[in-house]
């Protein structure tokens, strides 16, 4: 895509949240043709983790759009932005989605069809799995990136597992940067919300190593 043709996308895009405009929602009527043929395309990769490979490849195309949408700031329900959202999850770009999850829960917009949770429900769930996931197999997550979900989570209603297990990955983050005060804190808050969040163990380790000094 051209520099012109990015620019002129995201023109349509905030042209849209800002006032009722034909040439604006014919913009958005092809970025749902566009999103349709993407979704074809995944809808036929067998792997998960190929799709994530193809989402990464695809998602640069709907950023001026994506930026468009929250400079107009209006809040109309977009299912473009909220697929993006949900596949800059799966890609791995964890703040780039949190960008938008921002702007959805600020004007309480519906996640996409299919998924049945709320913006806030889906986040939490997403991102604290994946979190999980990758520290297991010694990848660093940011625990601030940990604090922000949990900061724009924490007034949702979710389902108390929910909540335990993104405090759960908060505490491991927390824990491997180093911060085991804060870790125990956040590790027991897990455990109360859930006994079985599965952080006893860690738990005991970690009382035993902040003992020690």
């Amino acid at each position: 895509m051209t520099p012109f043709a990015r620019r002129r996308r995201q023109i349509m895009a905030t042209m849209r949240n800002t006032r009722n405009d034909v040439r604006a929602d014919d913009g958005y009527a092809l970025m749902q043709m566009q999103l349709h043929q993407d979704m074809e395309t995944l809808h036929n990769i067998l792997s998960n983790e190929q799709k994530a490979v193809v989402k990464r490849q695809i998602l640069p195309h709907y950023d001026e759009w994506v930026k468009g949408v929250l400079e107009g700031d209006s809040g109309l329900q977009d299912d473009v932005l909220m697929r993006v959202m949900v596949w800059r999850i799966d890609a791995g770009l964890y703040s780039e989605a949190l960008d938008i999850a921002a702007y959805a829960l600020r004007h309480h917009l519906n996640t996409p069809d299919g998924f049945g949770r709320s913006v806030a429900a889906l986040v939490a769930d997403e991102i604290s799995e994946q979190a999980l996931i990758r520290m297991k197999n010694g990848e660093d997550i940011p625990a601030a990136l940990l604090s922000r979900v949990r900061e724009m989570t924490d007034s949702a209603d979710l389902f108390d597992a929910v909540r335990a297990r993104l405090y759960k990955a908060l505490g491991y983050a927390l824990r491997n940067e180093g911060q085991l005060q804060e870790a125990r804190a956040v590790l027991y808050r897990a455990l109360e919300l859930h006994d079985g969040v599965g952080v006893k163990t860690d738990l005991k380790a970690l009382d035993k190593q902040l003992a020690a000094h």
